[in-house]
């Protein structure tokens, strides 16, 4: 078999060159083993003892002769006898060769064997064992949960527990469809990139120069979007400020602390059965009419872009911004410009869209409250099974999809197949606002908003993608160049967290994609 990698040649140092005599004796190569057993895209490294009689040794090589892939070998300082191979995604024999030269030309050469492993042998059924157990130790928290982990080469692995619905008994799938929560807002956040991409604005553009005051709802200007003391300047808020989370403007969504708020009133209404004035649609224009009328543009306590404050409202923010400049609504800009390119065919606007498919899988709110007015709240409420109208999510969070479209959208965003514009990629890369103290960094991770992306540094790992209240995250995981999708359909539990950190050991305990042991 012929393959396009080159033998890897190591010169020996100036040091051990000194020719002696006229001899032509070879040089000799002893190997402690000839025939190993590996993982898949682990690091294999190998030693060779190397002499030479006549003291006159000039290379060493190390090639790849054999094999259903292609290594790819980890470089050594120059003279060095030990070479490390990044084992390759294919699993079968490989066969290596070293060669030792002199300076006359002289060659020895050993073969050495390497049994590869398949990931799908020896790493699927430990995750399998490992997920599982993480759905046992929380069930009665949640009632499904399903995962996907992309090794890359068409290598994923993915499993689901549970009940997809309580009533019919459905067993959970991978395949099913659920709500993907704050997750939604890097999605929404890609039409932003696409339009960016096409030269119709930039990261710093102004939303003043692509409002007028007539978009507005009856009785306000653009400049009510921000209004702090006696100055308003809602029209100075920017692209970059709406993504970073960065303008000031408080959260509509106030997960049942504010009675008024579009959350709070849908789940009193599914729960009581009595009118909490929840519309059969939060449209777009409603939310922001909302937004403003419930003052949360009034009164802010930081400038646009001096401070990081997450909320929904900044995402739905940009996204009407985004209705009013384009004249499309925002259900039809990501159709054309993110769902349809990346063949997304399982995702959609809840309430906003037709449904594709069956729409979102049964999902649980465990409240808990010790208030004596508010006692009938309590309890592990089935969202979707009480009909809790869920419009409000919209573009921060309104989102139905997949595992396997959530992996189409974020490899092809991480993997620069999705921005083309080198530019806007080196933003997305570098641009990060860092949301954790000192204090909280001495008990847990250092953590960073971006672009409408989470990065989190580990001690170990990092993370880069988002995560969502429902309990769910999608990330990118480095070192071990995977992607990592986990649902659990709870915000009040740990299960999705766990499982994914859980995971991450494990491969790291395996040294996939060259990655080292855990340091404790």
């Amino acid at each position: 078999m012929k393959f396009s990698i080159k033998p890897l040649t190591l010169l020996v140092s100036s040091l051990i060159l000194t020719a002696c005599g006229s001899s032509s004796h070879a040089p000799k190569i002893t190997l402690e083993k000839t025939s190993f057993t590996a993982i898949a895209t682990t690091h294999l490294t190998i030693t060779a003892d190397i002499t030479d009689e006549d003291n006159d040794l000039n290379a060493i090589e190390w090639q790849q002769v054999q094999g259903p892939g292609t290594t790819e070998f980890v470089d050594q300082a120059v003279g060095s006898n030990k070479v490390t191979f990044m084992l390759p995604h294919e699993a079968g024999e490989y066969v290596y060769v070293v060669s030792a030269i002199d300076k006359k030309n002289f060659k020895r050469s050993e073969r050495i064997t390497v049994q590869v492993g398949s990931l799908q042998e020896h790493i699927f059924e430990p995750l399998s064992t490992l997920f599982d157990s993480t759905f046992t130790q929380h069930e009665g928290e949640i009632i499904n949960m399903a995962s996907l982990i992309d090794f890359g080469d068409g290598i994923v692995w993915q499993d689901a527990a549970g009940l997809a619905q309580q009533a019919t008994r459905q067993p959970m799938t991978p395949e099913h469809q659920f709500r993907i929560a704050s997750v939604s807002k890097t999605l929404s956040a890609a039409v932003t990139f696409k339009l960016i991409e096409k030269g119709l604005f930039a990261l710093d553009t102004p939303i003043g120069e692509l409002l007028t005051d007539t978009d507005m709802p009856q009785g306000f200007t653009v400049g009510d979007l921000h209004h702090s003391g006696d100055t308003k300047q809602g029209e100075t808020i920017t692209i970059r400020q709406l993504l970073d989370q960065s303008t000031g403007i408080r959260d509509f969504v106030s997960y049942l602390q504010d009675f008024q708020a579009p959350d709070t009133r849908a789940l009193l209404e599914a729960l009581t059965q009595q009118d909490h004035n929840v519309p059969q649609r939060w449209h777009s224009d409603l939310l922001i009419q909302e937004l403003l009328e419930r003052g949360l543009t009034k009164e802010l306590e930081t400038m646009p872009g001096s401070a990081y404050l997450y909320g929904n409202s900044n995402s739905d923010l940009l996204a009407w911004t985004l209705e009013k400049f384009t004249d499309q609504t925002f259900e039809a800009l990501l159709e054309e410009h993110v769902f349809l390119p990346l063949d997304m065919q399982h995702t959609y606007m809840d309430y906003h869209q037709a449904k594709k498919g069956r729409g979102p899988i049964d999902h649980l709110f465990m409240i808990q409250t010790d208030a004596p007015e508010y006692q009938y709240l309590n309890g592990n409420h089935n969202i979707v099974a009480l009909g809790v109208n869920t419009s409000f999510a919209w573009a921060g969070g309104g989102i139905v999809s997949t595992l396997d479209d959530l992996n189409a959208f974020f490899s092809a965003l991480h993997s620069d197949q999705f921005i083309l514009d080198a530019a806007l990629r080196s933003e997305l890369k570098s641009y990060w606002r860092k949301t954790t103290t000192a204090e909280e960094e001495l008990e847990g991770p250092t953590e960073f908003y971006g672009l409408a992306m989470e990065k989190v540094i580990e001690k170990n790992y990092q993370t880069v993608g988002h995560s969502g209240f429902w309990g769910v995250y999608a990330s990118h995981v480095t070192p071990l160049d995977v992607h990592m999708y986990t649902w659990a359909g709870q915000p009040y539990s740990d299960a999705a967290e766990t499982f994914q950190d859980q995971a991450i050991k494990l491969l790291h305990s395996k040294g996939i994609n060259g990655t080292t042991v855990f340091q404790q």
